[in-house]
């Protein structure tokens, strides 16, 4: 006979997903399981993040220390405008997986390990986050109060793509202006990251593509 009594809910706040193990849910379970406590990893749910502003003040702090905040160019033959294409994003970087796996565990993107090598010695991996498109502007937004070192890019990077995505297919048609604006915060970006260290655009970019 059918068992029909109805299953406990997961204990995490918000969540109504029935519970798997430890009065958790198997999302939240997996969580727990890494972090410890669910509050470390707030699940990531339609582009909207349960972040305490202690949470949004250290990503924001660790991204002014070892992330970039830009935006790459793309050329293509058959653009009408010329300029190709130009792909927000946000990346860090750091030898320690630990914040990097996650600020991919909140905020999504693409997540990667590479090897370095100095003077032909083999050198710790370096863990790589970077999230781009639209995902990117909403990161920007999300720790804007809390950025400082960064918080230029981020406001440039906000201000160019403001009405990119809500234009849908329309760009195709913008007028000169649009790509203009577009090309001005690309250089400008560049310019400001040329201060610190950052990784190279092609690879932040593609590793934003593989979330």
């Amino acid at each position: 006979m059918q068992d029909r009594r109805p299953r406990a809910r997961c204990r995490a706040d918000g969540c109504e997903r029935p519970a798997h193990a430890q009065q958790f849910c198997t999302k939240h379970y997996q969580r727990w399981q890494k972090w410890g406590e669910r509050e470390q990893a707030p699940l990531r749910t339609s582009g909207t993040w349960s972040l305490s502003d202690w949470d949004r003040a250290y990503l924001a702090g660790f991204i002014d220390g070892e992330g970039t905040i830009g935006m790459k160019r793309e050329q293509r033959s058959h653009s009408k405008h010329g300029s190709g294409s130009y792909v927000p994003y946000v990346s860090a970087a750091n030898t320690d997986p630990q914040v990097i796996e996650w600020l991919h565990m909140v905020f999504g993107g693409g997540l990667r390990k590479r090897a370095t090598t100095v003077g032909g010695n083999a050198k710790p991996f370096i863990w790589v986050w970077a999230v781009g498109a639209r995902a990117s502007v909403a990161v920007c937004k999300e720790l804007m109060p809390f950025l400082r070192m960064k918080r230029p890019q981020a406001q440039l990077l906000i201000s160019a793509c403001q009405d990119r995505w809500g234009m849908g297919s329309a760009t195709r048609r913008a007028g000169p202006e649009y790509w203009v604006r577009l090309e001005a915060a690309w250089e400008s970006l560049r310019t400001m990251n040329r201060r610190g260290v950052a990784l190279d655009e092609r690879e932040e970019a593609d590793t934003a593509r593989t979330g």
